[in-house]
């Protein structure tokens, strides 16, 4: 972890902090996939540490990374609350007054906030592609057309293979990190922009930390070894998050199956929330075979960096 007294006004944030962010995620509801507090706890890990300030009423909540320039702050999404406007400017402001080259950053953004920052006369933005919202209710039976690929892969597999679920325990951990090890070996060249390595890690060694309602976890064990994990839980009422979902890709099907388990897992919720597909064809092939409800765009932003004498 990044280590050190966090700059004046800051807060770390700790699991003693989840009531606080949680409350405030249902009263300004977001819809976007980083909107859930085991996330944002994992999203730390070792290289970043996650602090908050309020500001105009609002929840704000920034990762303090270090690199080769210097240690470098950058707001995760816009500050939530009544008078985002006013907090985004105090945000911004100390980011500048903080990272090298008077840089700043906000790391997500929706449709509603961005149009909101294009307000700021140095705001650039890239367009991080779509993040995805399904209703567990369409997934009941794998009816129609949309659903076909899904529906073939489930019974393939379920064909293939005798596949025995086990809720997740921490003794778990070793087998799901030599999954992981295995999965990034194979996978990662393809998805080499995904940033979710570090973050599972940190949920399969901090899970019995965590509530059962904010943070529940599978592993499917197929001739004695464990070939996939599965973890998600509620971001707000009515919200539930598909955090995270890692799968042997020897075992054709497999993913198929489980992301199926995964959404239908939340059949007591409206929407369930899973990430972006990174601009990767096959992954988001994969993520609308699951006939996504929405679609949603997402952004980030941030300025040019400057000379800090000019």
């Amino acid at each position: 972890m990044v280590g050190g007294i966090p700059p004046p006004g800051l807060n770390d944030l700790t699991l003693a902090d989840r009531d606080r962010f949680v409350s405030r995620f249902a009263t300004f509801p977001k819809m976007l996939w980083c909107y859930y507090f085991p996330f944002l706890i994992c999203f730390g890990g070792e290289r970043r540490r996650m602090l908050w300030e309020e500001r105009h009423g609002c929840l704000c909540l920034y990762a303090l990374s270090q690199s080769k320039s210097g240690a470098f702050l950058n707001l995760i999404f816009p500050p939530i609350g009544p008078d985002v406007a006013a907090a985004t400017g105090g945000c911004v402001e100390r980011m500048r007054e903080s990272n090298p080259n008077h840089t700043w950053r906000i790391m997500w953004l929706d449709t509603e906030d961005a149009t909101l920052i294009r307000n700021m006369g140095d705001a650039q933005f890239k367009d991080k592609g779509a993040e995805y919202l399904y209703l567990p209710s369409h997934l009941d039976d794998l009816s129609g057309g949309r659903l076909e690929s899904v529906r073939k892969a489930v019974r393939r597999f379920e064909k293939n293979y005798s596949v025995d679920i086990r809720p997740y325990l921490p003794e778990h951990e070793p087998e799901c990190l030599e999954l992981l090890d295995a999965w990034e070996t194979s996978q990662g060249a393809r998805y080499f922009r995904l940033m979710d390595s570090e973050y599972t890690r940190e949920a399969l060694r901090r899970y019995a930390e965590f509530d059962r309602r904010d943070l529940t976890g599978e592993v499917a064990i197929i001739e004695g070894k464990i070939k996939a994990f599965a973890f998600g839980g509620t971001a707000r009422p009515g919200l539930a998050n598909a955090f995270i979902l890692k799968a042997d890709p020897a075992v054709r099907g497999l993913s198929h199956f489980m992301k199926l388990r995964q959404i239908r897992g939340f059949e007591d919720f409206d929407l369930v929330a899973d990430a972006g597909d990174l601009g990767a064809a096959g992954l988001r092939r994969f993520k609308r075979s699951f006939a996504p409800a929405y679609e949603l765009p997402t952004f980030s932003a941030g300025n040019a960096p400057r000379s800090k004498t000019g």
